[in-house]
């Protein structure tokens, strides 16, 4: 469960008409549960499945609360998994363009993707009873980069397959053993 404090300008002063007492913070509380896949000899990795249950507090529109929450859940999967900044000797971005730099695209979508509202969370004294649904999502990938291996960010598939490779070389196992095929 994760836990966000949320603080941003007064709805209030900035409508004095809407039907709020202060917007000022919410607590926003959030679940996630993922099932990942690593390609042992690519180092590639897959989101099989993600199951979020998000507080939204009242939504106002659960198609695009819904939206928001998958977009930031993979946005933030593209920063910690994918989108890896280079730069040249001297000094100038190298990975400046779509040939160049991996951003997250349909094929990182988890194949089965459920979101789900916490229900009675309306949050009492901001407008309409709504959260923000975007912003914790995009940090609960940190869980999803941690359970892949302990690397530093972005976990690329480069990264993970140079560090079973050197994990498979440092190991006392054969490397077949090692990276989950089984000996004739």
């Amino acid at each position: 469960m994760v836990t966000i404090r949320q603080a941003s300008e007064s709805t209030r002063d900035r409508n004095p008409n809407l039907p709020c007492r202060d917007s000022r913070s919410a607590v926003l509380h959030t679940s996630p549960g993922f099932r990942n896949q690593i390609d042992v000899f690519t180092g590639q990795h897959r989101l099989l499945r993600t199951d979020i249950l998000e507080d939204v507090g009242e939504s106002i529109s659960t198609m695009v609360d819904r939206g928001q929450i998958k977009g930031g859940f993979v946005r933030g999967a593209g920063l910690l998994t994918l989108e890896e900044l280079l730069w040249d000797g001297e000094g100038r971005l190298a990975t400046n363009g779509a040939s160049t730099y991996k951003l997250p695209s349909w094929p990182e979508m988890p194949e089965a993707f459920r979101v789900n509202f916490l229900k009675g969370a309306a949050e009492s004294g901001v407008a309409f009873g709504s959260k923000a649904a975007g912003e914790s999502p995009l940090m609960l990938v940190i869980s999803v980069r941690e359970a892949i291996l302990e690397l530093d960010s972005p976990c690329t598939p480069e990264r993970i397959f140079f560090a079973l490779r050197k994990a498979r070389a440092t190991s006392s196992a054969p490397a077949a053993v090692s990276a989950g095929v089984g000996q004739s």
